[in-house]
């Protein structure tokens, strides 16, 4: 059975409201953070962004191709 809070506040819709809310809080915190640093900083972020995803990306792919070489020279 999965951990509920004490007051019944678990469901569905109230972890979709919790997401929606981060969400909200972290675009507001890039409009925020643009305005104050400019275009530059925010370019640069958004770069930075796509090669952190690519490099995680990376990292994926190679740890399931080593988990599937692994499980199939020890046969588990």
């Amino acid at each position: 059975m999965p951990p509920t809070l004490p007051w019944g506040f678990s469901g569905w819709h109230f972890g979709r409201s919790f997401l929606l809310a981060s969400t909200n809080f972290f675009i507001q915190l890039g409009i925020v953070l643009s305005m104050f640093l400019g275009w530059q900083f925010v370019v640069g972020g958004i770069l930075l962004l796509e090669k952190a995803l690519k490099c995680l990306a990376f990292i994926s792919f190679m740890s399931l191709l080593i988990g599937i070489q692994v499980k199939y020279i020890f046969n588990y």
